[in-house]
């Protein structure tokens, strides 16, 4: 049998060079690409305006909410930050946050934010429609340790997506708080002034 490229079965092309820019190979890669396409502005009502407005705009809010939640869940003046030498698996759960967002999101997201360092803890074991009744046992155990680097930490951040800006302006870079020890800047200096 004779592939679309003209080699037999198990022959790959040759690496492509500037000699073959308009070779068969490339025109091998285009034609599927082309029908992708058709298809995509076929199930859009041809229009590149409703591919924008029920594809694009929903994939980029979809984005954009997801990377502030994972950046929120992992960041805040208090986290610490464990090299080689220090870090832990359960010195580094400790540094995650459950964030209340409100306004459904929670629930869509399968609670892996306001469950989120239970998703840490067992996050191989629990499926996340029990993240909420695994975070109960945890707030206990970590009770305990409240006001140190490993206690339980929880927030709602109703205003999520200015507390992302604020973060991305405030948080800008570590600092050893300890040998093999980092925190931000700003939680170290914020720390200092309250003593």
């Amino acid at each position: 049998m004779v592939h679309i490229s003209g080699r037999g079965p198990g022959c790959s092309p040759p690496p492509p060079t500037a000699l073959s820019a308009s070779s068969p190979e490339l025109l091998v890669f285009s034609a599927p690409s082309s029908v992708l396409v058709g298809i995509a502005f076929k199930l859009c009502g041809y229009s590149v305006y409703n591919w924008f407005k029920y594809y694009y705009i929903p994939l980029l809010f979809q984005g954009l909410i997801l990377v502030i939640i994972t950046y929120l869940q992992h960041q805040d003046e208090e986290i610490e930050v464990y090299e080689n030498e220090e870090w832990s698996f359960v010195r580094g759960i400790t540094q995650t946050i459950d964030r209340k967002y409100g306004f459904g999101l929670d629930t869509i997201m399968h609670h892996i934010t306001d469950g989120h360092v239970a998703h840490h803890f067992f996050f191989t074991k629990i499926p996340h429609y029990h993240l909420i009744e695994a975070t109960e046992p945890i707030k206990k155990i970590l009770e305990p340790l409240e006001g140190t680097p490993y206690g339980y930490k929880a927030e709602t951040n109703y205003d999520f997506f200015f507390k992302y800006l604020w973060s991305n302006i405030h948080l800008d870079y570590l600092i050893n708080k300890s040998k093999g020890v980092l925190q931000y800047r700003f939680g170290v200096e914020k720390a200092a002034k309250a003593h």
